[in-house]
């Protein structure tokens, strides 16, 4: 924690939470991070595999896209849900 973080303590709120609550919001936003550069990939490999629409290496690359999407919207609530708990009090 950073002495700026600490300073930035929101009233009410103890400093182990507070510690907490920055360890996690780091965690997910690597967490988010590393699931975009996966979607990328996936997003590529479906370009490449265009004129193969419809066959299993397309649609294992396609299913795993969605999973992947389903995970960083998972992700972005669960960073948001951190961040007003942050900021809240």
């Amino acid at each position: 924690m950073t002495i700026t973080e600490a300073l930035s303590i929101p009233n009410g709120m103890g400093f182990e939470e507070y510690e907490k609550l920055l360890i996690d919001k780091k965690r997910l936003e690597r967490q988010i991070a590393k699931i975009s550069s996966d979607i990328d990939f996936e997003v590529d490999s479906l370009e490449v595999l265009a004129d193969e629409a419809g066959s299993d290496r397309y649609n294992k690359h396609l299913h795993n896209k969605q999973q992947l999407e389903l995970k960083i919207e998972n992700a972005q609530e669960n960073l948001n849900e951190i961040k007003r708990k942050i900021e809240k009090i």
